[in-house]
């Protein structure tokens, strides 16, 4: 029976005490040819020891700072010579035959370079924290699961694109795409390769029955510059100018709700919006080149 070889990528900083619980639930898998990379992002918590000392058949990398999520699961993932790497949080726990039904999904077509874990909240097994997403108007993201009851979700399909929090990854789809792109600290990276994958003409793939808990932190972050501005570079880089011209509208919407609000005594900051539409032109630019490569791709190979 054929059994690729996985490599299972976990970037952690200051995470030992989500350690435990992921890493003694991915090493009780049914499926067993896989390794465990994990990527320390320069812990002062004592996740390096802990690791050694618990489990000493983990590879441990260790960078001098914390270079977040993209570049150091990239740095994770160089050090792979597996078949498919999988990209899990530290903060998750997974079910036994959680990689061996990724594995299953991504062996019948040569073309799933993706597949993407049925993720659950950790403290509310009953609610979806992701489930696929999907691509709208080349500008929108819709990430249809979030925050609903299980049961709607429970049947393997594709989809645009899928959660890094668990995703397996074929190795020959980012030989041909590339990795992460090491621009984003936190967020849009998932948006991001699966944009490119499915522009190159790779499938993703939703698979419910691989189970993964996710200790979702809170989103009620305010917005930053960063944040905003990042999600007009994935579009300058994989869309085109309706999905350039969906996004601005939106963000100007976005600017003038929160702006009216401000006036009526509403804590709501109008200024991400409006740095990210005066990125615009920059971000456009500088999107150029990948979106003139996917144009020679298409025409060479479509």
């Amino acid at each position: 029976m054929n059994r690729p070889k996985v490599s299972i990528v976990i970037v952690n900083w200051n995470g030992k005490h989500y350690l435990d619980a992921c890493l003694s639930s991915v090493l009780n898998q049914t499926y067993k040819n896989f390794e465990i990379i994990m990527v320390d992002n320069a812990s002062i918590d004592g996740s390096v020891e802990y690791v050694q000392t618990k489990y000493p058949s983990i590879k441990i990398i260790q960078t001098s700072e914390d270079l977040g999520f993209a570049k150091g699961c990239n740095i994770g993932m160089r050090a792979s010579n597996a078949d498919y790497v999988v990209a899990l949080s530290n903060d998750t726990r997974v079910e036994p035959n959680w990689l061996g039904e990724l594995v299953k999904v991504a062996k019948t077509d040569e073309k799933i370079g993706i597949c993407g874990s049925k993720l659950l909240l950790m403290d509310m097994r009953d609610i979806y924290n992701s489930a696929g997403f999907f691509i709208i108007w080349n500008a929108f993201i819709y990430d249809r699961a979030p925050g609903k009851k299980v049961g709607k979700y429970e049947k393997l399909e594709q989809v645009n694109g899928v959660c890094l929090a668990s995703a397996l990854l074929r190795k020959e789809m980012l030989d041909e795409i590339g990795l992460l792109d090491e621009r984003f600290f936190f967020g849009h990276d998932d948006v991001d390769l699966c944009w490119r994958a499915k522009n190159a003409g790779w499938k993703a793939m939703y698979v419910p029955a691989s189970v993964c808990y996710h200790k979702m932190l809170g989103s009620g972050q305010k917005l930053d510059y960063r944040f905003v501005v990042d999600a007009v570079w994935v579009i300058s880089k994989n869309s085109n100018l309706l999905g350039l011209a969906g996004i601005a509208i939106y963000y100007f919407v976005a600017m003038m709700k929160a702006i009216v609000w401000k006036a009526f005594g509403k804590d709501k900051d109008y200024k991400p919006f409006f740095n990210a539409l005066r990125a615009i032109p920059c971000e456009w630019k500088k999107g150029k080149p990948y979106r003139e490569a996917r144009e020679k791709n298409s025409k060479m190979f479509g």
